[in-house]
């Protein structure tokens, strides 16, 4: 091969097709060239994760077989989220060196050596990713979404502990999504409690229509436990910048739930879109100060979100409020005096 400088180059180079997914905050899919342009640092990763952006590759060589191979990738960014180049340059020679030789090679295994940039997704996670894959490739579900399909279908409950993971993550991906809006919106409260979050959990990936999400944000305000509400805030990860969830997430920050610290990591993680709006994340920022006497959650997490190029500035504007929270003052305080 010749001399490459992206791993995009390597996979082009070694005559494979590849699909990329991002992988930090949602599954979703990017297109070649934006992560093309990531990579050379010509743009900043727009939701990254703990200052890593955290990536599935996807690739084939069609001329010599069928076969899929996954790299789970997670790549460290620097204080703008853009890609560290050197960390990217070190990932390309490990992989030069162990497989460039065998890429073309039928037989030979493509997965990657150990090193410290790879990871391996959760058991959710990583259900939901073979689903929207699969799907992506034109690929059929696995043999697991009959017997998921026919419960709900069915309406039959009684034997749901028999259902895969993966047949219930293949369901929501493969599921038309009117139709499967429309089911889960009439039965989402008959679900018994692990199949009920579980496929929560998994729409998150989604973007559902205004009916289900009403459901689930109705759902939401009836419930006192902070671990079924952080569940049901996840469904609407992919609806999370519309007025609906943003007057429900509102409503829950000035309650006694949305002081809860499972409420508060999944609105960083999953709903940080709805926090572009200053009052709502000054609101935010303050309850997770309350959260821990110590400001530990809130360095966690400020130093999370303020990596997300949406809001930068709007937390920044946060930050030089004369009237913010003194509480919220004091946990700014302490986390800029650990910087320095």
């Amino acid at each position: 091969m010749s001399r490459i400088s992206s791993i995009s180059e390597f996979l082009l180079q070694a005559g494979t097709r590849y699909m990329i997914f991002d992988m930090s905050r949602r599954i979703t899919r990017w297109e070649d060239q934006s992560f093309l342009d990531f990579e050379h640092g010509l743009v900043a990763h727009p939701s990254p994760r703990q200052q890593q952006g955290w990536f599935a590759i996807v690739f084939a060589n069609p001329q010599l077989n069928a076969q899929h191979y996954i790299w789970f990738v997670r790549l460290p960014l620097d204080e703008q989220g853009k890609l560290v180049l050197a960390a990217r340059d070190q990932f390309l020679q490990l992989i030069v060196e162990r497989l460039a030789s065998t890429m073309d090679d039928d037989s030979a295994d493509k997965s990657l050596p150990d090193n410290p940039y790879q990871f391996t997704p959760g058991q959710q996670q990583l259900a939901d990713f073979n689903s929207i894959s699969r799907k992506a490739l034109h690929l059929p579900p696995s043999t697991h979404f009959q017997a998921v399909n026919d419960t709900f279908e069915q309406r039959n409950w009684q034997q749901w502990e028999q259902l895969a993971l993966q047949g219930i993550s293949d369901w929501v991906v493969f599921t038309e999504p009117a139709k499967r809006d429309a089911l889960l919106g009439e039965v989402l409260t008959q679900l018994p409690d692990t199949l009920q979050a579980h496929i929560l959990q998994s729409l998150e990936n989604q973007v559902i229509g205004e009916p289900l999400s009403s459901s689930v944000a109705n759902w939401i305000r009836l419930q006192q436990e902070p671990r079924k509400i952080a569940t049901g805030l996840r469904a609407l990860c992919g609806v999370s910048d519309t007025p609906a969830v943003e007057a429900l997430l509102d409503e829950l920050l000035h309650a006694p739930q949305g002081k809860e610290v499972d409420v508060l990591v999944v609105i960083a993680g999953r709903l940080w879109p709805a926090l572009t709006d200053k009052a709502t994340l000054s609101q935010y920022l303050a309850n997770v100060a309350h959260a821990s006497s110590d400001f530990e959650l809130f360095r966690g997490l400020f130093s999370d979100l303020v990596q997300i190029p949406q809001l930068r500035d709007q937390i920044l504007q946060v930050l030089r409020d004369p009237h913010k929270d003194e509480i919220l003052n004091a946990a700014i305080g302490a986390v800029f005096s650990v910087r320095h």
